[in-house]
């Protein structure tokens, strides 16, 4: 995308003029406004003019672009770029930052329209620019790049996370949302309560008819009969044949395959890639800072830590064993478990939602985002209502019928 200078004087052609065969070059249209500068500032390190060539290079050595602020007193003096930096021509590393940095452009403006400092920054032939406040103060830098990716409607939030649900892939960046509504998410909990509570009833089913054929003892694993010297083992037993039989509910679901549909189209999101089924496809089921991460540390340490019967010592090494371990662990289990290959529809939903979150993405760049939507946008509070109502509801009828004492088993 090419966007040329403003033009000083504008010119607006009329309906009647449309048929007339003018070069197309010559009628200058209303460039849309774009959001402002500030908006995509990079925050970066200064120089000061008195420091040295070799804090110069370990300094643009740790920073993301290749040009940094060189300030004196406050003020921008010039830029030192990784152009400036050598060791020849009488320069050594104790050499002055202020003898060989680069004149200072003039600084862009953080209100300053992007497609405005674009143009700027093309005219000037820079690639890296200072853009200061209203007061004059130091901002930070911006790139081409960035200018370009925000006056083209296609910069990326940094971080964003989502969740799956029977109506489709859920996103959000905390400031704005995208793809399944809210009664979605509260579905999400309704869903994963009823596989609790169904796969709860399968194995309770099995554990009756295997004691009342063989009389091992082992409802007590349920803890309808007083602990027994089986109680333990078949608690594991019982405890594990649930949580297995949950796992393969989960993977069977939709869920599932939404859930790896949001990991992959946030993997891409936050890659740069763009957020086409061809290229979202590409990517990982797995994601690092997915919940399932957090679960399976703390149903590890929980299940050892009360079969096992471990000391605090023995628990805390295990804990930094486990949290050591979570990504792979996490990984594990989201490959495995949590996730399974979408099918097209179940992706077409992920991409859909990515393109959504970064077109709204666009609108709300420099609004500020209050604490309380940040928490509503997580979508958490939306399925834990889910969970509730369903245990709730599940709870009420289970006591009309006489057997509310079962849902007391579930941890």
């Amino acid at each position: 995308m090419t966007i040329q200078p403003p033009p000083t004087e504008r010119t607006a052609a009329s309906p009647g003029d449309r048929p007339m065969a003018a070069p197309a070059e010559n009628v200058v249209l209303p460039r849309p406004k774009t959001a402002a500068v500030g908006h995509c500032t990079r925050r970066v390190r200064t120089l000061d003019a008195s420091d040295t060539l070799g804090k110069a290079a370990n300094v643009l050595r740790l920073t993301a672009v290749p040009v940094v602020p060189v300030v004196r007193n406050g003020e921008i003096v010039g830029l030192m770029s990784q152009s400036r930096l050598s060791l020849s021509n009488g320069s050594t590393e104790s050499t002055k930052v202020e003898q060989v940095m680069l004149p200072p452009p003039a600084p862009l403006s953080a209100s300053m329209d992007a497609a405005d400092g674009l143009a700027i920054m093309e005219a000037s032939g820079l690639d890296v620019a200072p853009v200061v406040t209203g007061r004059g103060h130091l901002a930070g830098v911006v790139t081409r790049s960035d200018l370009v990716s925000l006056a083209s409607g296609a910069l990326r939030p940094k971080r964003c996370g989502g969740m799956a649900t029977p109506l489709g892939v859920y996103l959000t960046t905390g400031a704005v949302r995208a793809g399944a509504s809210d009664f979605g998410l509260f579905l999400a909990g309704v869903v994963m309560a009823l596989y609790a509570l169904l796969s709860l009833g399968v194995v309770f089913a099995a554990v009756w008819f295997v004691d009342e054929r063989w009389a091992v003892g082992i409802t007590s694993a349920f803890g309808m009969l007083p602990a027994s010297g089986w109680a333990s083992a078949w608690t594991l037993v019982v405890l594990l044949a649930w949580l297995g039989l949950y796992a393969l509910l989960f993977r069977g679901s939709m869920l599932a395959g939404y859930h790896a549909a949001e990991h992959m189209t946030v993997n891409a999101i936050e890659a740069g890639d763009d957020v086409a089924e061809d290229q979202v496809a590409e990517h990982s089921r797995v994601h690092p800072r997915c919940g399932t991460n957090l679960v399976v540390v703390l149903l590890v340490f929980s299940v050892v830590g009360e079969l096992g019967g471990l000391s605090g010592v023995w628990l805390g090494i295990l804990a930094l064993v486990v949290v050591l371990g979570r990504c792979t662990i996490g990984g594990l289990a989201q490959r495995y478990i949590t996730t399974r290959p979408p099918t097209p529809d179940e992706l077409a939903s992920g991409v859909k939602a990515g393109r959504d979150l970064i077109e709204r993405h666009q609108g709300a760049i420099g609004q500020p985002t209050p604490f309380l939507r940040r928490i509503w946008c997580m979508g958490i509070l939306q399925a834990m209502a889910g969970l509730l109502f369903t245990y709730w509801l599940v709870s009420t009828v289970a006591g009309w019928l006489g057997v509310g004492e079962l849902l007391a088993l579930i941890p």
